[in-house]
């Protein structure tokens, strides 16, 4: 399935609630292909890619523009399933902007994720993800049922569950956690920045690892670089600047 030119958005009319469907779905060994200007808004999972499938984009020499807005969860891979996007943009989601999840694949190229209720760029159960260029920003709500309860938990970039992560060029700024890995998972960090993350720009936890460098860079946040619970964290030309302080969400 090829998609170009459309937006899919849906809604009650009578209460103006979202769906509780995916909007585009690819699965069951399929090939989803976006060409320029695909918008998809208002569903559970905005694009999705399930067993054994593919999300790719269909360029052609010009710069594509795809978006996901006010969904839950972005982009969803799973599955053994494979994405590979580059320009894409995931606001508001009130989940996660990308998950790559259950043995799967995903490559984002200055792809940004913003404002998101949980976490921006995430791999979890022996997955991989590769975020090349990529901006996460303003994901602090940790699963917030509304405006007022902030728990401030969420994750730049991340590694969960016997995943991996490769950041190179990536900016998290004003996360609770910039880059973040745990459960036996590991994570390399190469030409990033994190600036005002609240809880911590770096977090290695429960037996994961990572590697950090060259030319990291810590801004303002609240904690610089945190290992726990037996793993090991490798950081060379690493710089900080005033982070360790109190954390700037005021």
């Amino acid at each position: 399935l090829k998609l170009e030119n459309i937006a899919v958005i849906t809604s009650d009319p009578s209460n103006g609630t979202v769906s509780t469907k995916t909007g585009v779905l690819a699965e069951n060994g399929s090939e989803l292909i976006l060409g320029n200007a695909v918008s998809v808004k208002n569903f559970k999972v905005g694009i999705a890619a399930r067993n054994k499938s593919l999300i790719r984009q269909d360029i052609s020499g010009s710069v594509s523009f795809n978006a996901v807005t006010y969904c839950g969860t972005g982009v969803l891979v799973s599955e053994n399933s494979q994405a590979a996007l580059s320009s894409f943009m995931v606001s508001g989601a009130w989940e996660s902007a990308y998950i790559v999840n259950q043995q799967s694949e995903g490559t984002f190229t200055a792809c940004t994720a913003v404002g998101s209720g949980l976490d921006g760029f995430v791999s979890k159960r022996n997955s991989n993800l590769i975020a090349i260029r990529s901006i996460s920003a303003y994901n602090f709500q940790d699963a917030a049922v509304d405006f007022v309860a902030s728990k401030e938990g969420g994750i730049g970039f991340g590694s969960r569950l016997n995943s991996n992560l490769e950041s190179i060029g990536c900016l998290s700024f004003r996360n609770g956690f910039g880059y973040y890995s745990d459960k036996n998972s590991s994570m390399n960090i190469s030409s990033c920045d994190a600036m005002d993350n609240i809880i911590r720009a770096i977090s290695v936890a429960e037996c994961s690892s990572a590697v950090v460098g060259p030319y990291f860079h810590s801004s303002g946040d609240a904690v610089g670089h945190a290992i726990s619970d037996g793993s090991s964290s490798r950081l060379y030309d690493v710089s900080f600047t005033a982070s360790g302080q109190d954390a700037a969400n005021g």
